[in-house]
């Protein structure tokens, strides 16, 4: 009786694992159903790959130059020139921030010409005040 109870213990284990499996099952089809095949999520998964660097803190010289847009001598031309920033542990491998990346696109920043107007007429009005309080010290 006890060997029964055990099978029985061990038959209803069995059952509610395979219900477990075929949830998992389930939801990875329900998953995959919202691409049209498989080679659909396999190309998606691939461009994912292709652009999981940039998540990183530290890049290649390869990878700044695809972040970039532009070729690895570019990117050597640059660090030799010291343009950017390069960390070279152990004196070998060459790696940039991509912080420091950003950093470097955002000093060559080319305004706008709404941006140079207001610009001026910021600086115009500043350089007024100034010119009027200096005045006023002359005046006094």
């Amino acid at each position: 009786m006890i060997r029964n109870v055990e099978e029985i213990h061990e038959y209803i284990g069995n059952v509610k694992e395979m219900d477990v499996f075929l949830q998992k099952v389930a939801d990875i089809k329900n998953f995959l159903s919202r691409f049209d095949s498989l080679e659909v999520l396999i190309n998606h998964m691939k461009v994912l790959e292709r652009q999981a660097y940039m998540l990183k803190d530290y890049f290649t010289v390869e990878e700044a130059a695809l972040y970039l847009g532009m070729s690895k001598s570019q990117i050597y031309k640059m660090t030799s020139q010291k343009e950017i920033t390069v960390y070279k542990p152990h004196g070998k491998n060459v790696y940039m921030k991509r912080e420091e990346i950003n950093e470097w696109i955002g000093r060559s920043k080319i305004l706008s010409s709404y941006d140079l107007i207001y610009e001026a007429e910021k600086n115009s009005r500043e350089w007024a005040e100034l010119n009027a309080k200096s005045n006023n010290k002359r005046n006094k």
